[in-house]
């Protein structure tokens, strides 16, 4: 059974709390932690009942284990018992004092009334009562404010007295409460006593409670501590309980001691550069004192184009004198102002520049430009300002920058030559006078080849001529000198052909002059195939006829030609009388100057021209039945002869390929001769037409075809003429011969003189 002191531990660890609570919610406003109150009873064996129950165990603890365990009985979060079971023996360490009993069962206890481990071990004043590791410290230990105010959160509920559960939470302590051990007063084993050490910086060690008789060391980590600020802390000594210089003592705990530690401020005199400055230095100094500051020079002029120029001083003083006093009374920066210039040297030999050669503060933007970007040198050449180069290269005219080291420049001069293009106003190139940039290529072309004079008279484009000379209509040049060209025209004519059936050595256009063309066509007859031909008739050339079939014809200006075509049909001609019969025939037609026979053979398949032909000789056969004195008794001869019509016998149209059928105005009559009283007047002989006839008895002639009209007949009567008759054939059947000599008296005379002549034959001689 364990020792009377382990049981008094364990009281005095419940009573820690109590008067932790209490007092800790007194202090900062949580009045009803003072609701704690543990009631304890010791008791043989374990029973029921109780809220907490506390057991000791025999067990040996393993060093580095569990030497407190805290069973805590949960229903939803609300804690309905806890057992805490303490271990006596820890292997290594062997049995337990009271004191460490005590630390033990205080830390499960805080378990048992709902805390979790603190993170932190050590507190302002003392060591973390419920940190997860025991080290043990040989004093006694007492509930922290944190502990304290985070049982404060989980109990709140009884400010209001309506019970409520808290979630589980990390709780942090509030920047208004000191995180420290609660002193209680407790009867420890052990008495201590608090040695406390005020110092404005946390750099003392050796501050806490110790048991009585203890001997402590009290130090400082380091003599000097350095605020961000500029500002810093010289230690200086001890005064208090103690009275020391030395960063180091040692003192013997008697009772509670206080202890300040002394230290001394001074300020920081920050000079970040100390170029030029001739008096003064940078440092740590009291309050109160006073430093001068100087500089000797005021331009420093360096060997690379930079120099310095002294403004003033700058930092926490601000002052354009050389010199300058200042009392530290708090951190000071101070430093001279130097303003860096740069030399910036622009050469030009052309033209002149705004800048020459001058200091300018660095950073500063400088403007250089030239005040002509353009010199022309003659004879067609010319300068033009394109940029900078040196230390800064650049393009365009005008030079920006901002100067961040010495700059030396020159301007960049590109050299143009002029290329004129004289074109005589015909016509516009795509350049007519230009600066072009010397060893370039240009490309030189007219917006049209072609300049139509009017009249089919034009001017064709062929080449170039002046310092440049090339056949091609484009012209590319390199330009190495001024240049001067003008393009090359050739003159040519309009040549209009038509009238073209077939393919021509020559066609329309436009032909050089001086060219010399012969021209003809490739066929001379062109069939078609509905019966037409077309048959080359020559030329017509600017309105005058040309006959040859090759036209030598001279390009000396414009030409209108038309090629003559006699358009001719295939035909088969028929002629017929007036009452359609066919004619035997063969026929002399003609049309212009063109003259044709026709026959039957050839009248059947034969090309004619269009238009119509005349029939100026017309040999047609003519069947005749020809009568005679007493044919009408011994019977009248049919004969055939030919009959020919010269002149006018008529036309024939052609004005299409096919049969021409041509009806002339021939006629089949019969020929009858009658007297003054209208009897048959028979015996004469009747010449008509060329062709001679004897009237019958019954005055009959003949029945033959003849041409329609007038016709004179001559009337004979035993070879004496009796006089004419004019005949006009106007129809088929029977046409009269009138005439007005007394026939039958004639025939009578005659037929006397005849009996006369043949009774003188008869006498004898």
């Amino acid at each position: 059974m364990p020792s009377a002191d382990y049981y008094t531990a364990v009281e005095n660890a419940f009573a820690a709390w109590d008067q932790a609570l209490a007092s800790f919610g007194s202090q900062y406003g949580y009045p009803y932690l003072s609701q704690f109150s543990f009631s304890t009873s010791i008791v043989s064996a374990a029973s029921t009942g109780y809220d907490i129950t506390v057991e000791f165990t025999s067990a040996t603890a393993v060093a580095g284990g569990e030497i407190g365990e805290a069973l805590i009985s949960y229903i939803g979060g609300t804690i309905l018992s806890v057992k805490i079971t303490l271990y006596l023996y820890v292997s290594g360490i062997g049995t337990l004092s009271p004191t460490d009993i005590y630390n033990i069962a205080l830390h499960e206890i805080g378990h048992a009334l709902g805390l979790n481990h603190a993170a932190q071990s050590t507190t302002t004043n003392g060591p973390e009562v419920m940190y997860p590791y025991y080290s043990f410290p040989g004093y006694a230990m007492s509930p922290t404010t944190l502990d304290a105010y985070a049982l404060s959160e989980v109990y709140a509920w009884l400010s209001s007295g309506v019970y409520s559960t808290v979630a589980a939470q990390t709780v942090y302590l509030p920047s208004t409460i000191p995180y420290e051990e609660i002193q209680v007063s407790v009867t420890p084993l052990t008495p201590l006593y608090k040695v406390t050490v005020l110092s404005p910086v946390d750099l003392v060690v050796g501050a806490g409670l110790y048991p009585q008789g203890a001997t402590v060391t009290l130090r400082v980590t380091r003599t000097v501590y350095v605020f961000n600020n500029g500002t810093r802390l010289v230690f200086a000594g001890w005064t208090g309980a103690i009275n020391s210089t030395s960063p180091v003592v040692t003192v013997t705990v008697t009772g509670n001691m206080v202890i300040k530690a002394v230290w001394k401020k001074q300020y920081l005199v920050r000079v970040p550069t100390m170029f030029g400055v001739s008096c003064g230095k940078p440092g740590w100094y009291d309050p109160g004192s006073k430093v001068t500051f100087r500089v000797s020079k005021t331009v420093y002029v360096f060997s690379n184009g930079t120099r310095l120029v002294f403004q003033g001083w700058g930092g926490d003083v601000h002052s354009s004198a050389t010199s300058i006093t200042v009392v530290v009374e708090k951190p000071v920066t101070i430093y001279p102002v130097w303003r860096k210039q740069y030399l910036v040297e622009v050469e030009t030999r052309y033209a002149n520049a705004n800048i020459r050669k001058e200091w300018v503060d660095a950073g500063k933007e400088v403007v250089v430009k030239l005040d002509n970007e353009v010199v022309n040198l003659g004879n067609g050449t010319r300068l033009v300002h394109v940029g900078w180069r040196g230390d800064v290269n650049a393009t365009g005219p005008v030079l920006r920058v901002r100067v961040d080291r010495p700059l030396r420049v020159e301007p960049v001069w590109k050299k143009q030559y002029l290329v004129e293009v004289e074109t005589g106003g015909l016509v516009e190139a795509n350049i007519n006078v230009t600066w072009a940039d010397a060893g370039s290529r240009l490309l030189i072309f007219l917006r049209n080849e072609t300049v139509n004079l009017g009249n089919g008279t034009r001017l064709v484009h062929v080449g170039w001529t002046g310092d440049v000379k090339s056949s091609n209509l484009t012209l590319v040049i390199s330009v190495d000198r001024p240049i001067h060209v003008k393009p090359v025209w050739r003159r040519e004519y309009l040549l209009k052909m038509s009238g073209v059936y077939v393919g021509l050595t020559a066609k329309s256009g436009w032909y050089p002059e001086g060219e010399k063309l012969a021209v003809k066509p490739l066929k001379t007859i062109v069939y078609h195939d509905n019966g037409t031909r077309h048959v080359f008739a020559g030329w017509l050339v600017d309105g005058r006829r040309v006959s040859n079939i090759t036209l030598e014809l001279p390009v000396d200006k414009p030409h209108v030609v038309k090629a003559l075509w006699r358009t001719q049909y295939r035909t088969e001609v028929y002629l017929r009388d007036a009452q359609g019969r066919p004619l035997n025939f063969t026929a002399v037609i003609s049309m212009n100057a063109t003259t044709i026979t026709l026959t039957p053979l050839n009248a059947t398949g034969v090309w004619l021209d269009r238009g119509t032909w005349t029939i100026r000789v017309l040999n047609y056969t003519s069947p005749e039945l020809v009568g005679g004195l007493g044919s009408m008794i011994t019977g009248r001869k049919r004969v055939v002869v030919t009959e020919t019509c010269r002149g006018d016998c008529g036309s024939l149209t052609i004005d299409k390929p096919g049969n021409h059928t041509v009806t002339l105005n021939i006629y089949n009559v019969t020929l009858r001769v009658e007297g003054p009283l209208g009897l048959p007047a028979p015996g004469l002989t009747v010449i008509i037409g060329g062709r001679k006839y004897i009237s019958d008895l019954d005055g009959f002639l003949v029945q033959r075809l003849i041409d329609g009209g007038s016709h004179e007949a001559a009337v004979y009567l035993a070879g004496i003429k009796l006089g004419s008759a004019e005949v006009t054939i106007n129809g088929s059947g029977e046409t009269v011969v009138k005439t007005d000599v007394p026939v039958y008296p004639a025939l009578a005379s005659l037929a006397l003189l005849a009996a006369l002549a043949a009774a003188r034959r008869l006498l004898p001689k």
